[in-house]
């Protein structure tokens, strides 16, 4: 395992506070009653890749490639001090237009150092931010060695993978010095993903149906039993069509495969991309229903007619962004009730997210985020 040395990043910290004392960046606002933790013994965590990463005192200035609603729902988004704004401004628009509009936070002042999958130009861009923290998901194992030479320290969390979320929430804490806040996070996870493994676990399999989950932009596009929409599924008691077919993370599979596994249930994961050309309904904070003829589009196409799933009316919508954050036990909700409605009659979903919005996130609910297609 590879240490980031305390003493380079406490030297770095101290000189940028000499030099610059005051200047946390363009935002100031976090949320009520929410502490920094007191100095203390160093922070020593080990992040999802093994590596230790030791820091003298919680992070001031940080620079994250995602995990900007973790950050919001830390508390700490006055710790921010540059971010990749493409993943949410060019692929989340109605996200972005909700936290510029209704957060009371000025997103669009936050520098944005670009796309960090590019290389050493993005890198020279966060350094001169002088952060102590690159915060970075599992998909760029190396991106510390690209930082290494200006002493900026990376932390790699994950939130693709149910078995890394609350790792992942407790040590952003752990380095923000917002360990209560992360607890009560991993509480309210931990009880909201308990309503349904209390009851899936009772369910024989031979009650569980098969289901067809498809990346809403990539017909035929599916998802691997241990990520992302992959993960619900069988978490929710699912069966997905795509086990054994060789896929890991996200891959396709054939027309074929899909009419001879005649699934019990299709969902279909949406977003905001109906304005880039994609077919599909609008999901998400603006969307006023399910727009049921884009919704109606999806399923044309040949063979699908004859499908269990469609003949029954099993067809459902869920936003893309529900996978992948510390709030997918939204999606986990929905799931469950979908596949079990007799078993699940008292969960609410959209009632889960307006409390999970009204406790942790600095925006209202509002939007489509789960629908059946009726």
């Amino acid at each position: 395992m590879e240490t980031i040395p305390a003493r380079r990043v406490l030297y770095r910290t101290i000189l940028w506070a000499v030099l610059f004392m005051g200047v946390l960046g363009s935002a100031t606002l976090s949320h009520a009653g929410e502490r920094t933790a007191p100095a203390g013994d160093p922070i020593d965590v080990t992040d999802i890749l093994g590596n230790r990463l030791i820091l003298e005192k919680p992070c001031s200035r940080l620079v994250a490639s995602f995990f900007f609603e973790e950050i919001f729902a830390l508390g700490a988004q006055d710790k921010i001090v540059g971010w990749t704004r493409e993943y949410w401004k060019g692929r989340r628009q109605w996200t972005w237009e909700k936290y510029v509009n209704e957060s009371g936070f000025g997103v669009e002042a936050i520098p944005d150092v670009g796309k960090t999958t590019s290389g050493a130009t993005n890198c020279e861009i966060i350094a001169s931010l002088n952060p102590d923290l690159f915060l970075a998901p599992f998909r760029l194992p190396k991106i510390e060695t690209w930082l290494e030479k200006y002493g900026i320290p990376v932390l790699h969390v994950d939130f693709h993978t149910k078995k890394n979320i609350c790792n992942s929430i407790r040590q952003m804490g752990a380095v923000l010095g917002r360990q209560e806040r992360a607890k009560e996070l991993i509480d309210f996870y931990t009880e909201q993903t308990r309503k349904v493994a209390s009851v899936v676990s009772t369910i024989p399999d031979e009650e569980r149906p098969t289901v067809y989950i498809e990346v809403g932009i990539n017909p035929y596009g599916t998802f691997g039993s241990g990520y992302m929409f992959g993960n619900t599924v069988s978490a929710a008691g699912g069966k997905s069509i795509a086990d054994g077919f060789g896929i890991v993370k996200t891959g396709t599979i054939s027309p074929e495969h899909l009419l001879k596994a005649n699934p019990d249930i299709i969902i279909i994961t949406s977003a905001n991309w109906a304005e880039k050309g994609h077919c599909g309904p609008p999901m998400g904070y603006y969307a006023t229903g399910l727009d049921r003829d884009l919704a109606t589009a999806k399923l044309n196409r040949p063979g699908w007619s004859e499908l269990r799933a469609v003949k029954n009316r099993q067809v459902f919508f869920i936003h893309h962004g529900l996978s992948r954050h510390i709030y997918d036990f939204v999606a986990l909700q929905y799931f469950a009730k979908w596949f079990f409605p007799e078993k699940f009659k008292t969960l609410d979903p959209e009632d889960t997210w307006k409390t999970f919005h009204k406790r942790f996130l600095p925006v209202p609910y509002s939007g489509v985020w789960g629908a059946a297609l009726d």
